[in-house]
């Protein structure tokens, strides 16, 4: 093949610039996208990291001055057949019974619903002036039956610091069962009043942060309620605690 000269070469070349550079003014001009290359690695695109959003603080409440929770999520009644005599026997697989689900871990939030036999129930925050929680005035309240009926009530206790050999107080009109942190911690079974401090727990632990304390009350009928406090080693209502009914 003849060897062709350095001018030659230098305008063959110019030749396919130029037929490069028309060639890609064609393809822009008929809509075609140009090809998209990844920028190089060190010229990578890195966005700002994402600063955390920090979650409101849990609203709390002291106890009164006596130690009595005064603010509490309350379920609306499920209503029970057969109740009347309070008794171990008639009751045991009343409070036994699972009525809905997780109904001993759940965390219940304010005007939250549950269906129980078919029928919507809702949780209510009730804040109280007073050491009792009046459950006949709540379902007067909520426009319910407070007769013949079991009630489920919560609320978290938070302690700044592990508190060791504590004990629970409560009364109840009538019957009731109290969990706290999940483990059952005082039953009672009688037809009574609401008195303070009728039943107390064995020594247990407040837990540094949130605890859960829950209640069950068989109600028969007339007025009933309940109440509950925390004793301190030396035998005083426990003031220093804080109570929400928030959602953790």
């Amino acid at each position: 093949m003849q060897e062709r000269s350095k001018p030659a070469l230098i305008v063959v070349a110019v030749a396919g610039i130029l037929a490069m550079g028309l060639a890609g003014w064609w393809i822009g001009g008929m809509g075609v996208s140009k090809p998209q290359f990844a920028p190089a690695p060190d010229a990578a695109v890195t966005s700002a990291p994402t600063a955390p959003v920090a979650s409101a603080p849990l609203k709390t409440y002291p106890t009164n001055v006596e130690g009595f929770i005064q603010n509490w999520l309350i379920l609306d009644p499920i209503h029970l057949e057969g109740v009347g005599d309070h008794s171990e026997t008639v009751e045991k697989p009343m409070f036994a019974k699972e009525y809905f689900k997780n109904q001993l871990t759940v965390i219940p939030e304010d005007e939250t619903k549950i269906t129980v036999a078919g029928k919507d129930l809702v949780w209510h925050k009730v804040n109280i002036d007073s050491a009792q929680i009046d459950l006949a005035q709540f379902c007067a309240d909520h426009t319910t039956d407070p007769n013949s009926c079991l009630f489920f009530g919560f609320t978290c206790i938070v302690a700044e610091d592990d508190l060791k050999n504590v004990k629970l107080a409560i009364g109840s009109d009538d019957s009731s069962v109290w969990w706290l942190n999940g483990e059952e911690v005082i039953r009672s079974y009688s037809n009574r009043a609401v008195n303070p401090d009728d039943n107390k727990s064995k020594q247990i632990t407040l837990n540094k942060g949130l605890n859960m304390l829950r209640f069950a009350v068989i109600q028969g009928d007339g007025p009933t309620g309940a109440c509950a406090r925390f004793y301190d080693t030396a035998g005083k209502p426990l003031t220093s605690i804080k109570v929400t009914t928030d959602t953790p």
